[in-house]
């Protein structure tokens, strides 16, 4: 009873992982059998992918999508302001960047 308790339990430690494997190998199997044609199942994986990492990191996964996104902004409105009259600058010189502002 002990050694089947033992291999229900590492069963279920490796259930993702075997998961995983079960996948890839399927995924293996079906490229070579339909060639080209398998490309058209890419999305439904990524997809699947996608929503599997969200669900195990959930709130993890958010904040560093919002730390990148407020980086983002901060630097392309400084990039805006910044080139854009350098730009200015160049083309009319003290008249380009009157003209532009």
């Amino acid at each position: 009873m002990h050694g089947r308790m033992r291999k229900v339990k590492s069963l279920k430690n490796y259930k993702s992982s075997l998961i995983l494997l079960v996948a890839i190998t399927i995924g293996g199997v079906l490229g070579m059998v339909m060639g080209e044609k398998a490309s058209i199942f890419a999305p439904f994986g990524l997809g699947a992918y996608f929503a599997s990492v969200v669900g195990q990191l959930g709130s993890q996964i958010l904040t560093g999508y919002i730390k990148v996104f407020i980086l983002y902004l901060v630097v392309s409105i400084v990039y805006y302001f910044v080139f854009f009259t350098l730009y200015a600058y160049i083309g009319g010189k003290n008249d380009g960047q009157r003209k532009i502002w």
